[in-house]
């Protein structure tokens, strides 16, 4: 399956639509997608633009699964493996990796 996007892949076409949607460049800029994240083609409908996945973030005994939609804009899921605990040696890197997701908005 093919699935289209609208948003635009250069700085020309970037000011070109902003100015179609008589909006400023940056604020077109707010309501697209992290680079990285990647569209889950069976997630757009006819009333919906669709859910665009991350990368998933790995360390010891967690993962930080993530999403972006125009609506909640970015969001993320933090599991420990199975019914172990995240040990808190891991504490500093599961921080890096959400302040890490947090600086892609």
């Amino acid at each position: 399956m093919t699935t289209t996007t609208a948003y635009p892949a250069t700085v020309r076409e970037l000011a070109e639509t902003a100015a179609a949607q008589g909006v400023a460049p940056s604020e077109l800029l707010a309501t697209l997608p992290p680079a990285g994240y990647t569209l889950d083609a069976d997630s757009v409908g006819d009333d919906e633009e669709g859910v665009w996945i991350g990368p998933d973030i790995s360390g010891q005994g967690w993962s930080i699964m993530s999403q972006w939609t125009r609506e909640h804009g970015l969001t993320f899921w933090v599991d420990g493996y199975g019914t172990n605990p995240i040990p808190a040696t891991e504490a500093g890197k599961l921080s890096a990796a959400i302040a890490g997701l947090a600086n892609r908005i």
